[in-house]
């Protein structure tokens, strides 16, 4: 299959060619700290990568413009449900946002109890189904979940629970249709996100 015919067949099959209408059916209905998927930057946000269209740009920060454009609030939360977290990044592709990521910054020896209570939380507000415990070959000691929520859109927790230096647990929130045209707009090779439902179940409580 030539190199040409393999991108048409991805072009034709991603949602970045539906029309304007038949992408935003596609677009789960996830509200994170008042942003939804597909919303453009509000003016209020803080830009800290990428050339951002709108709001405060961030002093020193960089501004390739091949980086997607990630703002934070600037009143921002600092926990979720009673956990410590980073400042929520909220990434744009085509000026809609498809991504929300924040690290989990507990202790080394209570991160199980704040990797819990960040499920609990969500499971709660956006209703949570386990898809997927993810493993790294490479690195034992990294493991993570993917959860599918009510409204559609993914949820990743990835940790690592090495025995030297141990970085924080993270959170990314997406929209399944968005991160298919963000990823394939940068690599035309990319196959859109499958959803694997087979074995799947609430999380443990």
């Amino acid at each position: 299959m030539s190199y040409f015919l393999l991108f048409l067949i991805l072009a034709l099959s991603s949602p970045a060619f539906a029309a304007p209408e038949e992408l935003d059916s596609q677009i789960s209905k996830f509200e994170f700290q008042g942003v939804h998927f597909g919303d453009f930057p509000s003016v209020d946000m803080i830009c800290i990568r990428g050339l951002c269209p709108v709001g405060e740009m961030g002093v020193g920060i960089y501004t390739g413009s091949r980086a997607h454009h990630t703002y934070n609030q600037q009143t921002t939360i600092t926990h979720y449900n009673g956990v410590k977290i980073s400042a929520p990044q909220f990434k744009y592709f085509d000026d809609k946002m498809f991504q929300v990521m924040f690290d989990i910054q507990c202790y080394r020896q209570g991160q199980d109890e704040c990797i819990e209570a960040v499920k609990a939380g969500f499971d709660a507000e956006y209703g949570l189904t386990l898809l997927e415990t993810l493993k790294n070959e490479r690195t034992p000691s990294k493991t993570g979940e993917v959860f599918l929520t009510e409204s559609g859109s993914l949820v990743t927790i990835i940790w690592d629970k090495g025995n030297n230096y141990q970085p924080d647990p993270y959170v990314q929130i997406f929209d399944r249709t968005l991160m298919d045209m963000a990823r394939l707009a940068a690599n035309p090779n990319y196959v859109p996100i499958e959803i694997k439902a087979t074995n799947s179940q609430k999380p443990d409580k």
